[in-house]
């Protein structure tokens, strides 16, 4: 703006290299109570590898190799992880999202080891699957959120511009944001503010639609 006397100060962005030699990484996330590791999802070797004080670690933090939907395309693989804010000594668990050797959407619940930086061999228990009538659209993102419930997300199916509905109803899955409360390896519980819970015809799961 002319004639106000302000200085113009420039910002300039600088990009950093903190670690490479990944094959296809789709996501990555931290440690919520650690800020040095940082964990880097391969979509279709199923690992998922550690980052610890800028080195990535010679064995990855979890593989899911042999669980993955076989289907080629660039839509299935390993999607995204989320850790619950007390993650550490008295919660040892965490969550992973993937399309399964059956070509389903998962969320498994995952447990850390002795070891820190290793999950524990055969902890996985699944908490929620869907199938899909097609293999792409799938979405995939969890995260947890303020209120310390799981949110994920679940794709259309497709195909394109979704033409059967999938998204605008109530009584599927697809095509929404989804709620749930997760403890453990426990099934999860439906969080009582959910939009559509005791509603007839409609999940109550469903956070959002659209």
């Amino acid at each position: 703006m002319r004639g106000c006397g302000l200085a113009h100060a420039e910002k300039v962005m600088t990009v950093e290299r903190v670690a490479s030699g990944f094959e296809e990484p789709t996501f990555l996330c931290s440690d919520p109570n650690d800020a040095s590791r940082l964990f880097v999802l391969e979509r279709n070797t199923g690992n998922i590898k550690l980052i610890k004080n800028g080195v990535v670690q010679s064995k990855p933090f979890l593989s899911l190799e042999g669980k993955l939907c076989p289907e080629p395309g660039e839509e299935v693989g390993l999607f995204s992880m989320a850790f619950p804010s007390d993650f550490g000594p008295d919660n040892k668990y965490f969550y992973v999202c993937y399309s399964a050797f059956n070509c389903s959407w998962v969320i498994e619940a995952y447990k850390v080891g002795a070891n820190p930086d290793r999950a524990k061999k055969g902890s996985g228990k699944l908490l929620l699957s869907a199938d899909f009538p097609e293999h792409f659209h799938y979405g995939g993102m969890i995260a947890f959120g303020p209120d310390g419930y799981l949110y994920a997300s679940r794709g259309d199916s497709g195909p394109q511009e979704d033409p059967f509905g999938h998204g605008q109803d109530l009584d599927l899955l697809l095509g929404k944001l989804l709620r749930i409360e997760v403890n453990k390896d426990k099934p999860y519980k439906i969080p009582p503010t959910n939009p559509f819970v005791n509603q007839v015809n409609k999940k109550p799961e469903i956070w959002a639609y659209g």
